[in-house]
């Protein structure tokens, strides 16, 4: 059974968790003003070589180094065909839930989809119908399904004056965000 979920955006968590807390010598209205600074939005960093993320594309640098500028709904379209199986990258192929991937990225399902007088990791597998695909108990894909940044959430929530009361604080409010999220999920796609 293939899962469809959706992701925590988790680099917008993960800013936030690596932003700095206001240091403790700081008084509240110091420290309600520095969260309502304002970041600039999110552009792409040429250290990071072709790693990109669907909230900032290098969209500039395609269209000087191939000629290539894509809109929004083709930014939307990769990024709801793209998933990820645990520890691999996988693509929606279809719209009945194909998922194409690399061949180390199955291989432990494939054996165990085996039956005892074949190895399908040797001979192979094709089901002639949607009826007689094998299915690898536990499996799943996670599909980004949106991306929202939610440092300021995070920022505004920290007003404790010790270290102790503002990493309960940033625990408590990132805690929430994920349940959010959690409940928001539209559905879970099963095939």
């Amino acid at each position: 059974m293939l899962t469809s979920r959706s992701v925590l955006p988790a680099l917008a968590l993960a800013a936030a968790l690596a932003s700095p807390a206001p240091a403790p010598a700081q008084s509240a209205a110091q420290r309600q003003a520095a969260a309502k600074v304002q970041l600039p939005p999110p552009t792409y960093k040429p250290e990071f070589g072709t790693m990109w993320t669907f909230d900032a594309p290098p969209i500039d640098y395609w269209r000087r180094t191939y000629g290539f500028a894509p809109d929004q709904q083709w930014l939307d379209h990769v990024r709801l065909a793209s998933v990820r199986l645990p520890n691999c990258s996988a693509s929606f192929v279809s719209a009945k839930g194909l998922v194409l991937t690399n061949h180390h990225c199955g291989r432990g399902c494939t054996a165990s989809s085996s039956p005892p007088d074949s190895n399908y990791v040797v001979t192979g597998f094709a089901a002639r119908t949607l009826a007689d695909e094998k299915k690898c108990a536990g499996l799943y894909v996670d599909q980004l399904q949106s991306i929202q940044n939610v440092t300021d959430r995070v920022r505004g929530a920290i007003t404790g004056g010790s270290p102790a009361e503002q990493a309960a604080q940033r625990t408590t409010i990132i805690n929430q965000i994920q349940t959010e999220c959690i409940s928001r999920r539209s559905s879970i796609v099963r095939w």
